[in-house]
């Protein structure tokens, strides 16, 4: 007979793949810190204000995504 428990086998394992979440969270967050660090530092983060407000599709593609007008 087969038990339908959740935790039959090995309940250690639960533990094991719940660290390893945690680990690879802390891991993914460390990486991304620093990937954004090195774009701010380089190049910046957010485009000038003149571009947002004329609109991000006119200066970073050169045409409007909406002609309205």
């Amino acid at each position: 007979m087969i038990k339908k428990e959740p935790l039959f086998g090995n309940p250690s394992q639960l533990w094991i793949q719940l660290l390893s979440v945690v680990v690879v969270l802390i891991y993914d967050l460390l990486v991304t810190a620093i990937i954004l660090l090195g774009i701010k530092v380089t190049m910046g983060l957010r485009s000038y204000e003149e571009e947002e407000i004329a609109g991000l599709d006119l200066s970073h593609h050169g045409e409007r995504a909406y002609d309205l007008e």
